[in-house]
């Protein structure tokens, strides 16, 4: 990590009513996808995924998740 870039990234919109920006976010990989899914205490959560996260080129896969969680894992298994 001794050269690495900051690319800013907003992943929430205000209708999620929090006063932060995604905390203690979640990040995995699923072959070439990176997948974003950040802390919450309540359900209706998006979901992000990029497999150019270095272009800032983001999509949501899921507009309202409804598994809400503190400090998220997404786990990934290929079997």
């Amino acid at each position: 990590m001794l050269d690495w870039i900051f690319i800013p990234r907003k992943f929430l919109r205000e209708e999620h009513k929090v006063f932060d920006e995604l905390c203690a976010p979640s990040l995995s990989f699923v072959n070439d996808t990176l997948l974003v899914v950040g802390s919450t205490q309540g359900k209706e959560f998006p979901i992000w995924m990029s497999e150019n996260p270095v272009k800032d080129e983001w999509k949501e896969i899921v507009h309202k998740s409804e598994a809400g969680a503190w400090d998220p894992y997404i786990f990934w298994d290929k079997d």
